[in-house]
């Protein structure tokens, strides 16, 4: 399993693209390819460069509920970010998924899980449960090393495989950050 912890002077931030980069090149070629919290753009930007096209969810409205210490209810507001060659879906998820999802037909081939919470990610999982199928690419943004952890992405994630008809194969992590890449199988 590939260990990203940079190298000599390298950021936390840029072990984290590093391995976001590195699991795209991991997904299959067909498929939805999806982020959920886009936030600034930046990494839907390095998405699209790779894989298009791509589709971002974000409410731009900020965190429906408090996170982890320090992340208030509305923490990361944004104003709609300029991100070129993926649609932005502005909304709820449970709104917004559950209408693309209706016009977007197949299988997942990629998914940016960067929602935090445990709400937000388990709604993703429920609205589009019978779109993940083996060779699907989670990479997820808060899967675990922060207090707490086990309560948000990786609850929702070990709910969600208790209901899927498969397994899943943790294939990458960032020691110095909270990313974590899996495969369904």
């Amino acid at each position: 399993m590939p260990l990203v912890t940079g190298t000599r002077g390298s950021s936390p931030e840029a072990a984290k693209l590093a391995l976001l980069d590195w699991a795209l090149d991991q997904s299959p070629q067909d498929g939805l390819v999806l982020e959920f919290g886009v936030a600034t753009g930046a990494t839907l930007r390095a998405i699209s460069a790779k894989k298009l096209p791509a589709h971002g969810f974000d409410s731009f409205e900020g965190l429906p509920e408090a996170w982890r210490g320090g992340f208030a209810e509305g923490a990361f507001a944004q104003d709609l970010p300029e991100v070129g060659g993926a649609e932005l879906h502005r909304g709820w998820f449970e709104d917004s998924l559950p209408e693309f999802l209706q016009s977007h037909p197949g299988s997942i081939s990629f998914v940016h899980m960067d929602a935090d919470l445990y709400s937000s990610t388990k709604t993703i999982f429920d609205a589009a449960f019978d779109r993940f199928v083996p060779g699907t690419i989670i990479h997820f943004d808060e899967y675990f090393n922060y207090p707490g952890w086990q309560q948000h992405e990786h609850k929702a994630f070990r709910e969600f495989l208790a209901r899927y008809d498969g397994e899943a194969e943790y294939i990458g992590y960032n020691a110095l950050h909270e990313q974590v890449t899996v495969r369904l199988m």
